[in-house]
């Protein structure tokens, strides 16, 4: 019997909605496809690369999502692009996974016939030769955006996730920068799965953080350090030298930026604090909103109050509704956002989950059910019937 985590490339279908292009990435071509009734992107991996995948690591990452209460599973899916199935061709063979796509808010210039992802390298100046928005982004957009890659990079440690592949063009965020998305998350590390393949990145990647070869939370520190330094100081830094932390200290408070300059030049060889990161995150994140940004805020999941102790030892060591396009009425879009009291939560809808997977119950419910069937035996007994 064929893994309800499993689909065959026959059963894909094109997604025929225009707006949605193929993008080409180093090892693997994104497709917009549908399945079952609904959207989601096809990564199907060159073939080159399908002989490096490891196939009990990929299946093993996508159970981590099923796996989770219900509330961290809906603060994953608001967070990232986490793969729902394995591909399969006619031989029985890996050629890729299906993610989720992204909330429509993720992406830019929705007037165009084309949506481009709105991804960090928009935030980019034209002098750093990487792709940009139209005119340059407030700094305190800039702040926010990584404020809010801070909080969601620390949610995944505090779960014994890695980001590991933490790039400019993996990173999606909204408009005013109050929410982020992470994609390619099959590059995601745990000591719960072995990992899916090898570590790819660019070669300055390996210059600035030369402790990638062993992934570790300073490593996703580190790099997102030396991604927040280039978009603040618009310039594509290879090397820290005085000037840029003289720019810097400008910027922010001489302690945050000193923070990031420390994880800049440790090369992903530190000991990461939390606590002064969260510090960091919520310092970017504590500015007003303008009646702007809060007509436009992109709803996101409760903070969890209290996150999970830390392990005994490093355990990265252990093993809104899109617009119907012609012919496209039959696929389901993710279902719009829905305010909670106090805050906003997305709920996307379980698209890997059989309809005959009941969710997992819990004690407490076990427990009040069989209270109620000792309450209704005794009464029955007392009256008699």
């Amino acid at each position: 019997m064929t893994p309800a985590y499993q689909v065959r490339s026959a059963a894909l279908s094109p997604d025929p909605d225009p707006r949605i292009r193929p993008e080409q990435g180093g090892t693997a071509v994104l497709q917009p496809i549908a399945y079952n009734g609904r959207r989601y992107f096809f990564k199907e991996y060159n073939p080159d690369y399908r002989t490096e995948v490891d196939w009990d690591g990929l299946a093993a990452l996508m159970a981590w999502r099923r796996e989770l209460p219900a509330e961290d599973r809906s603060t994953l899916d608001a967070y990232a692009a986490w793969p729902r199935f394995m591909v399969l061709d006619e031989a029985s063979d890996l050629v890729g996974l299906l993610s989720p796509r992204a909330h429509r808010a993720y992406y830019a210039d929705q007037s165009s016939a084309e949506w481009k992802p709105r991804v960090l390298e928009m935030l980019l100046p034209a002098t750093a030769g990487l792709p940009v928005g139209t005119g340059r982004t407030p700094l305190e957009i800039k702040l926010r955006t990584f404020g809010r890659l801070i909080e969601v990079v620390l949610w995944f440690h505090d779960r014994g996730v890695l980001i590991n592949d933490l790039q400019p063009q993996n990173v999606l965020f909204s408009q005013f920068g109050d929410s982020v998305h992470l994609v390619d998350c099959d590059s995601m590390r745990s000591g719960r799965w072995a990992p899916v393949g090898p570590v790819v990145a660019p070669d300055d990647v390996w210059d600035q953080v030369p402790h990638l070869k062993k992934p570790a939370p300073a490593t996703d520190m580190a790099r997102l350090s030396w991604i927040a330094v280039q978009t603040l100081l618009e310039d594509e830094v290879l090397k820290i030298g005085r000037e840029h932390a003289e720019k810097l200290a400008d910027l922010l408070t001489p302690r945050v930026a000193a923070v990031l300059l420390e994880s800049c030049q440790s090369g992903g060889d530190q000991t990461v604090d939390s606590a002064e990161w969260r510090q960091v995150s919520q310092s970017w994140l504590s500015d007003g909103d303008t009646p702007t940004m809060a007509a436009a805020r992109v709803p996101r999941p409760r903070r969890d109050p209290d996150p999970p102790p830390e392990p005994s030892r490093p355990w990265y060591q252990s093993q809104a509704q899109q617009p119907w396009s012609p012919g496209t009425s039959s696929l389901r879009e993710p279902e719009p956002f829905g305010p909670v009291p106090g805050e906003l939560s997305l709920d996307l809808p379980d698209t890997d989950r059989p309809a005959e997977e009941p969710e997992p119950t819990s004690d407490r419910t076990v427990l009040v059910l069989f209270g109620l069937i000792v309450l209704v035996t005794s009464i029955a007994v007392y009256l008699g019937v």
